[in-house]
């Protein structure tokens, strides 16, 4: 089982996010991350869409 299966198991509802898996993974040294600037925009809400558009 994939630890994104794993997590989705224990998930209780409403929207899944994968940060269970992630948490998993960097306890285990596999996560790499870059941090680069910019603007964020939420396209899953309706006003962060607008914004970006």
């Amino acid at each position: 089982m994939t630890l994104l299966e794993e997590g989705f198991l224990k998930h209780k509802g409403g929207e899944y996010h994968h940060i269970y898996a992630l948490n998993k993974m960097a306890k285990q040294g596999k996560v790499v991350f870059k941090r680069i600037e910019g603007t964020r925009y939420d396209l899953g809400h309706a006003g962060g869409y607008l914004k970006a558009l």
